[in-house]
């Protein structure tokens, strides 16, 4: 019952990992806030009906897909450098999340391919780069560590997003922004 805890605390103290840590928590907060946030700020402020938040929902799955089959590929073919990858894609998240506090629904749909790709692309990135600071008998580990990290962002975002929401509608968009960039400076600091 508290291995997921034991492997958290793990993570985070490890000095290995606790950037890492940080960066992946951080860059998953700002998408899962983003995410939870959306549907209701696209019923409230554009008065989306179930079936607009759908067709937006569907949308952001389609970006998903077309950022990590084509999207990735490029960036690996011509910039290399996982690091350097997470970096660029978590500055544009941090971006388009919080260019999306114009609420002008052309500004959110444009926007929303480039908070969910990005965020797939440096989600992919991060669960390589952690899986390469292991060895083979510790890969287990690691993905057990990163999906730890998952479901306390999960969490926290779940925890956070009814209350930010209600003190404005758009408290949501700019703590996601906000944590996005955290984990674009926590980048920074990063030596592998």
């Amino acid at each position: 019952l508290l291995s997921g805890f034991v492997q958290l605390k793990e993570a985070f103290f490890d000095r290995k990992f606790t950037l890492l840590s940080l960066v992946l928590f951080t860059m998953l907060l700002g998408w899962l806030l983003y995410f939870q946030a959306m549907p209701w700020i696209l019923l409230e402020r554009f008065n989306f009906s179930p079936d607009n938040n759908s067709l937006f929902v569907s949308y952001l799955g389609v970006s998903f897909a077309f950022a990590t089959i084509v999207v990735l590929k490029l960036l690996i073919k011509y910039i290399k450098e996982p690091i350097r990858i997470v970096l660029i894609c978590v500055t544009l998240q941090a971006v388009a999340t919080l260019f999306t506090l114009i609420m002008n629904e052309s500004v959110v749909w444009l926007a929303a391919p480039f908070v969910i790709g990005t965020m797939a692309i440096s989600y992919t990135m991060l669960l390589s780069i952690f899986s390469n600071a292991v060895s083979a008998d510790r890969q287990g580990w690691v993905m057990g560590v990163t999906g730890s990290i998952v479901a306390i962002a999960w969490t926290v975002s779940g925890l956070l997003v009814g209350p930010l929401g209600y003190i404005h509608m758009t408290a949501p968009l700019m703590v996601a922004g906000g944590s996005v960039l955290i984990a674009g400076l926590a980048l920074l600091k990063y030596r592998y």
